[in-house]
């Protein structure tokens, strides 16, 4: 039954999948800039020889060799003689350290890190190997031990005065009541420490004669170390 609907003309057809396929060109062009800065960013930090393994990996998975090659920088013909060179010294030696450090990573139990898994190499086995090396290869195969569990340290908990005069500092007359108290203030040569001798009556710092290693200023006793002789000295001086 005709409802009047009229089909779309072959012109309208191709003029709309001329359209998408307009947008998907846009689309695309815009993953090839994007994977060429890529691209760049890799030949900055990756080695050669290993973009010759992302290579072979995209050639496996159905990519070009020379399309390949061109996305990550490198050459068909260094590919190709990559693939029959035989492994270099180093590469031995450090696929062999890689076995040792994997083995003694799990007989720690994963426990073991860089430090720790040099010192049984070194000193247990016997095999000369530097630190950096083997953080170079345990980063290359995801290994990692525990982190150490630092104690914290102990403080003994301060002794506690007891109030003498329960926060009354009213006195009817002088030399009834007398306060001190140690001040901090940093100096250029180290932490410098101040002590005061005051009446509560007569609001008056009491002088004092200082020991030859200490200062004394205007009833304050300086000292470049916080201890009981700072104070007792002043008291008794007072």
């Amino acid at each position: 039954m005709d409802r009047g609907l009229k089909s779309p003309t072959p012109e309208a057809v191709e003029s709309a999948a001329l359209a998408v396929a307009q947008r998907r060109i846009a689309e695309l062009e815009d993953e090839v800039k994007i994977l060429r800065k890529a691209a760049a960013a890799v030949e900055e930090v990756v080695l050669p020889k290993v973009r010759y393994g992302l290579v072979a990996e995209l050639a496996a998975e159905g990519v070009l060799v020379k399309r390949a090659c061109l996305a990550l920088g490198v050459s068909r013909s260094g590919y190709y003689d990559a693939r029959v060179r035989p492994p270099s010294a180093r590469a031995i030696r450090h696929a062999w350290l890689t076995d040792q450090i994997g083995a003694v990573h799990e007989a720690s139990r994963q426990t073991y890190g860089v430090p720790r898994i040099h010192a049984e190499l070194v000193h247990g086995q016997g095999i000369v190997v530097g630190h950096n090396t083997i953080a170079l290869l345990m980063a290359r195969a995801g290994l990692a031990g525990l982190p150490l569990r630092r104690r914290a340290k102990r403080v003994p908990p301060a002794r506690t005065v007891t109030d003498l005069v329960k926060r009354d500092f009213r006195r009817n007359g002088p030399n009834q009541l007398w306060v001190t108290d140690i001040t901090e203030h940093p100096t250029r040569e180290g932490k410098l420490y101040c002590c005061v001798v005051l009446d509560t009556t007569l609001r008056r710092w009491f002088d004092s004669v200082a020991p030859p290693h200490r200062v004394s200023r205007g009833g304050q006793r300086w000292s470049s170390s916080m201890a009981r002789g700072l104070v007792m000295p002043g008291v008794r001086a007072a």
